[in-house]
């Protein structure tokens, strides 16, 4: 691989425009859009030069805090049945917080 592809900053230059949102919100360029998106995480496993600047552009933008939640251990949270949301129940922490 070019050794250009080692400097962070010219990784997340390329890479950007993934996460950047298009000007208008029409269902064509909202599929653009997720689609863009899902190249993000494909682009972080592919190699280790990518890994970290695409890493950072993907937490960068985060639709809500689901994901956050889900860097959690599994024991501390479940999903619910209401949507895409996620519960967490205080009576499963042995401490209060």
């Amino acid at each position: 691989m070019h050794r250009c592809w080692d400097i962070p900053e010219v990784v997340r230059l390329m890479f950007t425009p993934l996460v950047q949102p298009e000007p208008n919100s029409s269902l064509a360029s909202l599929s653009i859009q997720i689609a863009k998106r899902e190249c993000l995480p494909k682009l972080a496993r592919c190699c280790r030069a990518f890994s970290e600047p695409v890493l950072d552009l993907l937490w960068m933008r985060q639709e809500g805090i689901i994901n956050l939640l889900k860097c959690l251990p599994q024991w501390r949270w479940e999903m619910m049945d209401k949507g895409a949301s996620v519960g967490v129940s205080p009576s499963i922490y042995p401490r209060p917080f």
